[in-house]
């Protein structure tokens, strides 16, 4: 019901409302789907259902910009802020209050974050305080040993998870089992569901060539 009246889906994509029921069920899930196969769907859904504000961890400004604009145009209000250092402080006192009233129209449904933020003490206290009803983490595979020299504070996200004590979504396009290991392991995630549509992006193809000279090789 809600992913037809909310964002106007009738139809789920492989792996989707495995994930989402999982989600709405309590239980922690990693959720490895190939770009544009609706990973943002696995929690969107899921946090419009339950009761609470769902806290996002995602890692690029863009990222953010792009997931929160379709959330509120879908929603048809603000259901959806981001809370980063491009926003003025008037804007974070407005995403505090909506995230602290009952759930209602004028409730926010989503905080999106970068880790940056999400490891600042006094952020940490405020999300504390709020009824949260979802942790999720995007482009979860940087939290493995290959993935966090792009951003080292995935490394402290373990924190975030214990001071909510939340259900725990971590989504990403690659992790081979693993990588999905160490996710579970990093997060001090509880016996997560594995949800794996693979790598395969038949839209993308790869191919090589032997050159003979440097012309050739420049052609």
């Amino acid at each position: 019901r809600t992913a037809s009246e909310v964002f106007g889906w009738e139809d789920f994509r492989p792996g989707q409302l495995e994930a989402m029921e999982a989600a709405v069920n309590g239980q922690d899930v990693i959720c490895v789907m190939p770009t544009g196969a609706g990973k943002s769907a696995v929690y969107q859904v899921p946090a419009m259902t339950l009761p609470g504000t769902a806290v996002v961890i995602s890692p690029l400004m863009a990222l953010q910009r792009d997931q929160t604009e379709a959330i509120n145009e879908a929603a048809g209000a603000t259901r959806a802020y981001v809370l980063n250092s491009a926003q003025p402080q008037g804007y974070w006192d407005e995403a505090w209050a909506a995230a602290g009233k009952d759930d209602g129209p004028g409730k926010a449904k989503f905080l999106f974050l970068g880790p940056e933020q999400a490891a600042r003490e006094e952020v940490l206290e405020r999300l504390q305080a709020l009824d949260v009803s979802l942790l999720v983490i995007d482009e979860a595979h940087c939290v493995s040993a290959w993935g966090h020299d792009f951003r080292p504070d995935y490394l402290q996200l373990d924190q975030l998870v214990r001071a909510l004590d939340k259900p725990v979504v971590a989504l990403t396009a690659t992790a081979a089992p693993p990588v999905r290991a160490e996710i579970a392991e990093q997060l001090g995630m509880r016996s997560p569901r594995e949800i794996s549509l693979g790598f395969d992006r038949p839209n993308l193809h790869l191919a090589d060539a032997r050159y003979e000279d440097a012309e050739d090789k420049r052609r």
